[in-house]
């Protein structure tokens, strides 16, 4: 099993803009733009010899801003953050919620061993 919690954090820490990174769900939207992380999937890849060699891990990113343009901009300096540590963009969509702040959510891929 792979733990790459720790290069997600500091790719996303590395983000321009961004005033709080929270572990799973902002606890706070005080300080907009955030962004949050999560894995949503840690599993064998490849096996061999009775071990697992590879593993594919995936992660949740979610940007939240005052107002979705900025989401889109942040998004741009996610991926190349989440390029730049080894992880592929799987996913990106714009979330509506007429009551909260402006929600962006990406996911994201590695297979390493």
């Amino acid at each position: 099993m792979l733990n790459k919690k720790s290069d997600v954090l500091k790719a996303l820490e590395t983000v321009e803009g961004v005033k709080d990174v929270f572990f799973y769900y902002p606890n706070s939207f005080a300080r907009l733009p955030c962004v949050s992380y999560y894995e949503i999937n840690n599993s064998p890849y490849k096996r061999a010899d009775d071990g697992e060699y590879l593993t594919e891990i995936n992660y949740q990113i979610d940007i939240w801003c005052e107002k979705s343009a900025e989401a889109s901009e942040i998004a741009e300096d996610v991926d190349a953050a989440m390029s730049l540590a080894g992880f592929t963009r799987e996913f990106s969509r714009d979330v509506y919620n007429e009551s909260a702040p402006a929600h962006k959510t990406m996911r994201y891929q590695i297979i390493g061993g």
